[in-house]
């Protein structure tokens, strides 16, 4: 099943968004869009986890 066909709230639970998906895919043909997408997602969690702190 390729991510495009998940749902938002499928998508959430691994920590990308559909805009994520659309940002991975316009990369260069040389980039692998999983880094970009692990990426994205990482950058989300830990924005998440500074605001659980303050």
């Amino acid at each position: 099943m390729s991510l495009g066909e998940w749902n938002d709230q499928m998508l959430h639970d691994i920590g990308v968004t559909r805009g994520d998906l659309h940002s991975a895919l316009g990369t260069s043909l040389l980039e692998d869009p999983s880094e970009k997408l692990g990426a994205l997602a990482d950058v989300r969690a830990r924005l998440r986890a500074a605001r659980s702190i303050s």
